[in-house]
């Protein structure tokens, strides 16, 4: 009995899977294809090739980045006819938000008490003061979106006048270089400034030459040179050596801005001419990855520096 009753419990499964397995193998029922009115042919193009217009590019042609070109490309151009030398094609928007940050922090170590300032800090204030007044003035200027722009004519005043007040270490330089941090603090976070009225660029009174020139030395020597001469450092730098390399070419731009001493000068202005056509070739470098291009840049730069300083000290 226990025999027969496993022998019919055998031939249930056995059953069972049989009508699966025919189930699982069993090719499905294909819906029939549709069929097309005759008029429905003329939504289609026979040849779509045939309305095309103008030469096909050519997807094989590639950018040979290691040979870049003799003539440094601007970075950061609005338009094809921009002049060569405006501010948006001598340094970009993160490089000027950049500068300005920078200088904040420095002003931060530099403005802390009367007796430190008057001992000294009033001189390196003066040069950063300056640093920030051409930064906004640009920024007034720039063709194009950048940071603190409706700002950028109240900051420019406040940081000249500023900038001029240092050139001593008195009580009442330091109160206003305190008051222009805690300005440049408030912008920064993005607070506004209350407005002045307003009043075109000077540039003569806007940046005087000592703080220009140590500017120019400090951006060639400590950034420009020192970042092109390693390949490590040029490789995980990049960013400050092309921010620093833009500030070289808007100080030479600077330079010759009219009413700035010497810029009348031809051998003057040939010198900053040449000084901005270098620096620019320093950021072509970094934008090509070309470190040799950054190298011979560089060693013009300096070479630049050194001819202008020997005849203008």
């Amino acid at each position: 009995m226990h025999s027969r009753m496993t022998c019919l419990t055998w031939l249930a499964v056995l059953a069972v899977a049989g009508v699966a397995y025919a189930q699982s193998t069993r090719k499905p029922t294909r819906v029939k294809a549709p069929e097309f009115r005759a008029d429905v042919h003329d939504v289609f193009f026979k040849d779509a090739t045939s309305l095309l217009k103008g030469k096909l590019p050519d997807v094989q042609a590639k950018t040979n980045l290691t040979s870049p070109p003799t003539k440094a490309v601007p970075s950061a151009s609005v338009d094809a006819g921009d002049d060569p030398l405006a501010w948006n094609q001598l340094i970009t928007p993160t490089s000027l938000e950049d500068l300005v940050k920078g200088s904040k922090l420095r002003l931060e170590k530099i403005v802390t008490t009367p007796s430190a300032f008057a001992s000294g800090g009033f001189a390196e204030a003066r040069t950063e003061f300056s640093l920030l007044a051409l930064m906004f003035a640009i920024i007034e200027e720039y063709r194009g979106d950048v940071r603190w722009q409706k700002n950028a004519t109240t900051a420019r005043q406040l940081m000249t006048r500023t900038a001029a007040n240092a050139q001593v270490g008195s009580i009442q330089s330091y109160n206003a270089a305190k008051q222009r941090l805690l300005d440049l603090g408030d912008l920064v976070n993005g607070s506004s400034l209350a407005g002045e009225p307003p009043e075109p660029i000077d540039w003569a009174n806007l940046m005087d030459r000592v703080p220009m020139m140590q500017l120019l030395e400090w951006s060639e020597q400590d950034y420009v040179s020192k970042l092109t001469s390693n390949p490590s450092e040029f490789q995980s730098k990049q960013d400050e050596l092309r921010r620093y390399a833009e500030l070289i070419a808007v100080l030479g731009k600077t330079a010759i801005q009219p009413d700035m001493p010497d810029a009348d000068d031809d051998d003057y202005v040939a010198f900053a001419r040449d000084m901005i056509t270098q620096a620019r070739q320093v950021v072509l470098a970094v934008e090509t990855d070309n470190i040799e291009l950054a190298r011979t840049a560089a060693g013009k730069l300096g070479q630049s520096c050194i001819n202008c300083h020997d005849n203008y000290r």
